[in-house]
């Protein structure tokens, strides 16, 4: 089994990302996060979704020590943004767009909200780096949630392009399913499963 480092503190990031990669190759990886393995790093975003995924990855990896750099087989950095675009680039202020979404100014209700997540490998063989889009259709804010919510507060104004259902009242196999759906052939191909 590969032992792979996500380099995220987000606990929903991590066990949605897990839960994908066991279940495109069930078995194949052993996960750890930075504070699973203690480590302890602020890492400055700045650039693309891709580039800081890619800063992340390799931030991270230039920290570990030799002994860690055995023990883990790579780092996997990823960002998130959104675009009202599936071809667009992304934007990477993802706090501002969030809170814009809740407050009405960012999309009309109905309108596809496209999470764009780039991931990065890093490890001893280098860097691979992909872009990824999700969608997500935009339903509003009736109850009124606030940016400030602990978790991930779109999961309250978002549902899968075909359904009903809110991102936050699906299932863990159904959210996952879903992004196995856009994200699980390039995420095979950058894990080379």
């Amino acid at each position: 089994m590969k032992h792979l480092l996500i380099a995220t503190k987000n606990q929903d990031k991590l066990n949605i990302i897990c839960a994908l990669i066991d279940k495109l190759a069930p078995s194949k990886f052993i996960f750890s996060d930075l504070k699973s393995a203690e480590i302890d790093c602020e890492i400055e975003e700045t650039g693309s979704i891709l580039e800081r995924s890619e800063q992340k990855a390799r931030e991270v990896f230039g920290i570990l020590s030799e002994k860690q750099k055995q023990q883990f087989w790579a780092v996997l950095g990823i960002d998130d943004g959104f675009d009202l675009k599936q071809d667009g680039p992304g934007d990477p202020d993802s706090k501002t767009f969030a809170h814009a979404l809740l407050v009405g100014k960012a999309a009309s209700i109905g309108e596809t909200i496209w999470i764009k997540r780039g991931f990065a490998l890093c490890n001893r063989s280098g860097m691979q780096s992909i872009m990824t889009a999700l969608p997500f259709r935009y339903v509003g804010n009736p109850n009124g949630v606030s940016a400030k919510e602990d978790g991930y507060p779109l999961a309250k104004v978002l549902t899968p392009i075909v359904g009903n259902v809110l991102h936050s009242q699906m299932s863990k196999t159904d959210l996952v399913d879903y992004y196995e759906k856009y994200l699980g052939e390039s995420l095979s191909k950058l894990l080379s499963l």
